[in-house]
């Protein structure tokens, strides 16, 4: 999610979990054309309660808990003949190889993100995008005159409390 869209969604008092679990839904709502098909997904946060959430994000379909502690959140959801399996795991990638690919992915689009805004901002030193004391100090010195900051730095939901 670029960061305008982030900035966007937080300030309608939102969180960044429900921002993630909602795109975990979106791409589930794409598949369950199919049946019978499991999900595995990473813990949001270490968070282990997500029934109540998969009710709001799948209103048509019966969700069942099946576990739910620290290490893996299962559950199963129907409709008529569709049987789906979402699963929440607290290290997903160790679980399942596609899931380790797609993180692989992720931190790979991540970096050519980063490298692209590196450069239209002309920038010569490499910036991570994390909250380390490099990227900040690099930070403070942008002119934002030609740059919207949102499209660039993310807020925390904390910097929006304290705003508001």
């Amino acid at each position: 999610v670029c960061p305008y869209s982030f900035n966007e969604f937080i300030r309608k008092k939102n969180s960044k979990f429900i921002l993630n679990l909602l795109n975990f839904c979106r791409i589930i709502k794409e598949m369950t054309k199919y049946k019978n098909v499991k999900f595995y997904c990473g813990k949001i946060g270490g968070f282990t309660y997500y029934k109540k959430y998969l009710s709001y994000f799948f209103p048509e379909y019966e969700i069942n808990t099946i576990k739910e502690d620290i290490d893996l959140s299962s559950y199963k959801i129907t409709q008529q003949n569709k049987n789906l399996e979402i699963l929440f795991y607290k290290d997903v990638e160790k679980i399942s190889s596609v899931a380790s690919l797609s993180s692989i992915i992720g931190k790979y689009i991540r970096e050519i993100v980063m490298e692209s805004i590196r450069k239209s901002l002309g920038l010569e030193e490499y910036i991570s995008g994390y909250r380390d004391e490099r990227t900040k100090e690099i930070i403070k010195n942008i002119d934002f005159t030609k740059f919207r900051k949102d499209c660039i730095i993310r807020i925390t939901w904390k910097e929006f409390i304290l705003r508001v």
